[in-house]
């Protein structure tokens, strides 16, 4: 009887991404993250100011801003994993005018 634990086989190597895939990947989605700052930018600046109730102004440039955070982040979350990460920037636009959106149809509602 041996003290001597035996040896356990190592994990089978992850598939990997092909280099021009990973390239591209990572080309899209900093362009997309590249347009969601625009968009946020523009959000923050031009369109949250339109609001009668500073409150909700405030409240766009805070959502607004976490959209694009959270899309960005998740971006290279997702690619240090090494995973495709190209659509989180793309969501973060996405969630960035939906909650333009909701929160100039809340206003519109409560100052009506």
């Amino acid at each position: 009887m041996t003290t001597k634990t035996p040896n356990r086989p190592a994990a089978p190597p992850s598939r990997t991404r092909p280099r021009p895939v990973v390239i591209l990947d990572i080309v899209v989605a900093i362009a997309f993250s590249l347009v969601g700052l625009i968009f946020m930018l523009a959000l923050a600046s031009f369109y949250a100011d339109q609001f009668i109730v500073p409150a909700f102004g405030i409240l766009t440039k805070i959502l607004s801003v976490l959209s694009w955070f959270a899309g960005t982040s998740l971006f290279i979350l997702f690619e240090v994993r090494g995973r495709y990460a190209f659509y989180w920037p793309l969501i973060g636009i996405v969630s960035m005018f939906a909650f333009y959106y909701l929160v100039l149809f809340v206003a519109s509602r409560t100052t009506a």
